[in-house]
């Protein structure tokens, strides 16, 4: 019924053989439930007003906590001196240089003392002393430098007080 001669089935076989190890492959590399720990993923990328380097925000998971979390990162705009600016299982986000260049504000929720309420901290670049510079009950966000670096601004949602009796 089938007129297959030797020589295409060989063909074919050895095709089959050929191919084998790639789709081994393709399957070995599909994208499981794990790997998504392994992920890690580079935001918010803030140039220094002098233009030489890159402060960016480092997202990875705690995997055995379950949760995402993120560090402060810096690197020259050459791709040299790639290294770490804040460290641990925190949330550092929303860095901003300030004018001249010389410290950065963030969010974190590194402070115990306030909860998971993320604060604004302050870093001086130059030496890498830290200073937590709010104790707030809410949330801030949308920090910025004034123009003249003197001042720092945030939103914040304040609760309206409730009614009163009397």
């Amino acid at each position: 019924m089938f007129n297959v001669n030797r020589k295409s089935l060989c063909t074919f076989f050895l095709s089959l053989f050929l191919a084998l190890p790639i789709i081994v492959q393709a399957q070995e590399s599909r994208l499981t439930v794990n790997d998504i720990f392994n992920l890690e993923l580079a935001t918010d990328p803030q140039v220094s007003p002098d233009g030489k380097r890159i402060i960016y925000v480092r997202q990875f998971t705690d995997i055995m906590n379950d949760r995402r979390h993120s560090n402060l990162w810096i690197i020259n705009y050459d791709g040299t001196d790639h290294r770490p600016l804040t460290t641990g299982n925190f949330n550092d986000t929303s860095p901003k240089w300030s004018p001249d260049g010389t410290q950065i504000i963030y969010l974190s929720n590194r402070d115990q003392a306030t909860g998971s309420i993320p604060q604004i901290y302050r870093r001086w670049m130059d030496s890498g002393q830290t200073a937590r510079i709010t104790s707030l009950t809410q949330s801030p966000s949308g920090i910025s430098w004034s123009p003249d670096g003197k001042l720092i601004s945030f939103t914040m949602i304040v609760p309206e007080p409730g009614p009163s009796i009397i």
